[in-house]
């Protein structure tokens, strides 16, 4: 949301298990991104054994040194995806949001329809995303399809073909299906 204080009324009704947050730009900024690694994230990261690895778009809020440190101390591999792939690298535009997207269609659908077309404030947004939730918008399945679809894991270096992207030599540094010098700073 957009503002200074997250209102009590914002994410009444809503999911027990979401994060809401408020930013001044009413778009996910550093401070937004931070936050959620810290609270969501690496709660739920820190209780798998090993090395883990974060894909992240281009987005200006993923890149700052607070990020790379946090993740050094928490043995989190940063792995940004190269500028206008997500379409096809991401996983989670592959495999999930194009579900996502056409569920919340439908919930704004038909809460449009009960409403006589009146706009919905963001009193409403914490209820809608609860359906969304409910009705499965967000499937397991459909995250792990995405990783398979890009090729990212298994990895599969035939699924990211010359004619999707003009930057496939950054997949001849694969080598024993380990990712080497994509991450930052190497």
């Amino acid at each position: 949301y957009k503002g200074r204080n997250l209102m009590k009324a914002w994410v009444q009704g809503g999911a027990s298990d979401v994060y809401y947050s408020t930013s001044k730009s009413d778009w996910v900024e550093s401070e937004n991104f931070i936050e959620w690694f810290r609270s969501i994230f690496l709660v739920h990261a820190n209780k798998l054994q090993g090395s883990k690895i974060l894909f992240l778009d281009d987005h200006a809020s993923h890149i700052n040194l607070e990020l790379k440190r946090l993740s050094e101390l928490n043995n989190i591999i940063l792995f940004r995806l190269p500028a206008h792939t997500s379409h096809f690298l991401q996983p989670l535009d592959v495999g999930v949001f194009k579900t996502v997207k056409a569920e919340w269609k439908r919930i704004v659908e038909v809460y449009l329809v009960r409403n006589s077309y009146l706009i919905s404030s963001n009193r409403q947004f914490p209820a809608m995303l609860k359906d969304l939730i409910a009705n499965k918008g967000f499937k397991a399945e459909n995250a792990r399809s995405g990783f398979e679809n890009t090729g990212i894991f298994p990895l599969n270096r035939l699924k990211i073909t010359p004619n999707k992207t003009a930057i496939g030599a950054i997949f001849q540094d694969v080598t024993n299906d380990k990712i080497d010098n994509c991450f930052y700073g190497k």
